[in-house]
């Protein structure tokens, strides 16, 4: 919600690149891709909390407990790297892909946890937190084409329901993984 609403804002309110020039615009944007930068931190620790609740579905088939704190302080560091200018071309839609780049690890972690450890979801739910968190990944090819066959409010707002549709999908599949835990008591005690 963040990051659209600062996004949106500065789309809105700064169409120059004289605007984009602006501090007025760089708080804005940094706040729009630190909130991307930073979110990582929080899927990453998700998949740290079903490792450590959960047993692993095969014996001697287990993931890495990688601790909630590495995720936070991995978050912070890309966040303060952005904020520094080390993560930004100073293009406002490359600055964006890059920092949804960085949520790579933390998302193949989750999603391996997920499929790893017995979470009590069923087979259809693993396919749409899959699905779910790797829905954007796409848009990484993408976007050069419809940034060069389209005119950029028509890309602008595809991105946007395309990330609609996969952030919708990501809280539901969340939701499910956590709604299942609670109702199995989390058999695992590690």
């Amino acid at each position: 919600f963040i990051s659209v609403t600062a996004g949106g804002i500065a789309h809105q309110n700064f169409t120059t690149i004289e605007d984009m020039n602006t501090a007025d615009f760089r708080i804005l944007w940094t706040i729009c891709v630190g909130t991307v930068t930073l979110a990582g931190a929080f899927i990453g620790s998700m998949g740290s909390n079903i490792v450590q609740s959960c047993l692993p579905k095969k014996a001697g088939v287990d993931l890495i407990f990688v601790s909630e704190w590495f995720w936070y302080l991995y978050g912070i560091f890309l966040t303060v790297m952005y904020m520094h200018g080390y993560l930004s071309l100073k293009r406002p839609a490359a600055d964006i892909f890059i920092a949804g780049t960085t949520q790579t690890f933390p998302t193949i972690y989750l999603t391996a946890a997920a499929i790893i450890h017995d979470t009590k979801v069923s087979m259809g739910q693993l396919i749409q937190i899959f699905a779910a968190f790797y829905l954007n990944a796409p848009l990484l090819f993408m976007y050069p084409y419809l940034a060069h066959y389209l005119e950029l409010h028509h890309v602008n707002c595809f991105l946007h329901c395309w990330l609609t549709v996969a952030w919708t999908m990501q809280y539901f599949s969340i939701q499910s993984i956590v709604s299942q835990l609670k109702n199995a008591g989390a058999d695992k005690v590690k």
